[in-house]
């Protein structure tokens, strides 16, 4: 199984190429809420039998995963550990527990909420519609690959290319 690992503002985000299933580490995932470690845990240990109706949102913990850098990985060997790996879905509940449920809400965790929640409605209302195009940039330029290819392979008369 390959799995790619991208570290942002400190937080470890992983996708399984196969499969596409995201997810981030549980530390990651505390950063993100702006809480402890052990905060994130001790509420998905709590949440965990609400999720007992709902399989699809049990954190996917694996018991850890243990991360070893290929030959071409910038990642020192040291900095291997196991990471324990919570499923998208799990990490969206933890993120709504501390932005909205939790007696000390965190704007953290408020900012991340406001963030996938924005990017998720576009891409539902997107798949929706069957919009699976390019968008039309906002400085209203649009360039198309039949018009590049025109640049790129018919040279003009002169030293220049017209658009």
């Amino acid at each position: 199984m390959t799995i790619t690992r991208v570290i942002r503002d400190n937080v470890e985000f992983f996708t399984i190429d196969e499969t596409g299933e995201s997810g981030m580490s549980e530390s990651g995932l505390a950063i993100l809420c702006g809480v402890s470690h052990q905060a994130v845990n001790k509420v998905l240990r709590s949440l965990l039998a609400t999720w007992e109706q709902d399989k699809s949102l049990e954190p996917q913990r694996n018991k850890g995963v243990r991360l070893q850098p290929n030959k071409d990985s910038r990642t020192p060997r040291g900095n291997n550990a196991d990471i324990s790996l919570i499923r998208a879905e799990a990490c969206v509940k933890v993120i709504e527990y501390y932005a909205f449920e939790s007696r000390h809400k965190t704007q953290e965790a408020f900012f991340a909420y406001r963030k996938f929640a924005g990017i998720g409605i576009t891409s539902w209302i997107q798949d929706i519609t069957h919009w699976h195009g390019n968008a039309i940039p906002k400085n209203g330029i649009v360039t198309d690959f039949k018009t590049i290819d025109l640049l790129l392979n018919k040279k003009l008369d002169g030293t220049s290319y017209r658009v």
